[in-house]
């Protein structure tokens, strides 16, 4: 009887083995049968504005054996965590980015330079997350939605921008700080980062599991989202998703038949993890328009607005919708609504958020026979191949200090001074 358990495990194995082998060939196979137009669709100067004009649904309900943020089977303590990651060509494959349950991207120099935020509620990454670096205001708005803790290597401190002013705003407004703010370049945490092989400053992953085990203590409050196994069944076709930040910074999310969600790109290479070589695939995919501002006219400070109500472009399940988002304040959850005003059903599984400004043109894959017309999108030249990254720089090997001499410390990204951009 145990043997026979044995061997139909093992034929279990085989056949997942299989079909995760035989899933992106498949994919590729169905998506060359296709003769997709390419469709760029842009919001305008009315995809945002700073006050409501909607009513926003209540809570919904928790549902036990559940994640709340994913929609799928789920058993632990709640309490998810934000790590600041680095996007920098420099800096993939990502670590930890196949377990996160959202990952934001969102504009963080006017040229075009983005960083993202990962949110881990369901499964922390073992083998830690990274690479981190600093912190900017919007990413500190995102952390207070979810009551999350936030892991971060440094951050932008000048007046105006400076995420310690946020924190502490943040916190006079709620009456407390309950979840960690954790800034890991102080000395007590240390031994909660490893250096690893990318260049300074892209060198620091941190081993999120044991923080949040350690300086972690509190729950928050749940903010469920809705679910349903169908996702959507109406709107445009989309086949492919792609934009261009700036030339070496190009996501591409393809659509897979066979797992019905979206593999995830960027500049031609598929975005993996650098934990475990994985693909990283999202069931759902946002691009939520917002207005993003430069404080003073500078180039690095970005001031992006999270409160409000504007447009968002939704895929999933291969089609395409225009909805829109609404959040009255920050202690507000971000409500995510369909083409009718109705709460959006996520389907189950992981969901990536592009925080983009208002007038950013998404290009799309459409094919005509599928679905309703692409309404708003305008034909565009068929996309050129996504340019290969950079490859990785060696850092040079280091002295080997003398004896009884300090070892220094790298510097990265110490208080408002970041490495220069090649633009900047």
């Amino acid at each position: 009887m145990v043997e026979s358990k044995r061997y139909g495990i093992r034929a279990l194995a085989l056949l997942l083995g299989a079909v995760m082998l035989v899933a992106p060939m498949t994919a590729l196979a169905l998506e060359g049968t296709r003769q997709l137009t390419y469709l760029g669709i842009a919001g305008d100067a009315n995809s945002y504005r700073e006050k409501t004009s909607v009513s926003v649904p209540g809570e919904n309900p928790r549902v036990d054996g559940i994640n709340p943020i994913t929609g799928e089977p789920w058993s632990g303590t709640y309490r998810p965590v934000l790590v600041n990651t680095d996007t920098d060509p420099l800096a993939r494959d990502n670590y930890g980015v196949s377990d996160a349950d959202i990952i934001y991207e969102m504009p963080m120099h006017r040229m075009g330079h983005t960083r993202s935020v990962a949110l881990y509620m369901g499964t922390y990454p073992m083998l830690g997350a990274g690479p981190v670096r600093s912190a900017r205001i919007g990413m500190v708005d995102i952390a207070e939605e979810w009551g999350a803790g936030f892991l971060f290597y440094g951050m932008q401190e000048t007046q105006g921008t400076s995420v310690v002013e946020r924190v502490a705003e943040i916190s006079r407004a709620n009456g407390t700080n309950a979840y960690p703010y954790i800034n890991l370049m102080g000395a007590r945490y240390n031994d909660y980062n490893e250096r690893t092989k990318y260049p300074n400053p892209h060198n620091v992953r941190a081993n999120v599991a044991a923080i949040m085990s350690d300086f972690s203590t509190e729950s928050p409050q749940m903010r469920p989202r809705k679910f349903s196994d169908e996702g959507l069944n109406r709107g445009a076709s989309a086949y492919s998703i792609q934009m261009e930040f700036r030339p070496d910074m190009i996501p591409l999310f393809r659509y897979n038949e066979v797992t019905r969600t979206y593999d995830r790109y960027y500049n031609g290479a598929p975005f993996l993890d650098g934990n475990n070589g994985k693909q990283c695939t999202f069931a759902n995919v946002l691009i939520q328009r917002t207005n993003v501002e430069w404080f003073r006219n500078n180039n690095a400070r970005a001031v992006i607005q999270l409160t409000g109500q504007g447009v968002t472009e939704i895929f999933m399940n291969g089609r395409y919708i225009r909805g829109s988002w609404v959040r009255p304040t920050m202690s507000d959850r971000t409500v995510f609504l369909d083409e009718t005003g109705q709460e959006l059903s996520f389907m189950p599984g992981k969901t990536f958020v592009h925080i983009v400004h208002v007038d950013t043109e998404v290009i799309v894959g459409n094919d005509p026979s599928v679905g309703d017309a692409l309404a708003g999108g305008k034909p565009v030249p068929t996309p050129k191949p996504t340019r290969t990254p950079r490859p990785t720089r060696t850092p040079r090997p280091t002295r080997t200090p003398k004896p009884g001499a300090a070892t220094p410390e790298p510097i990265i990204d110490v208080g408002d001074v970041e490495v220069l951009l090649p633009d900047e």
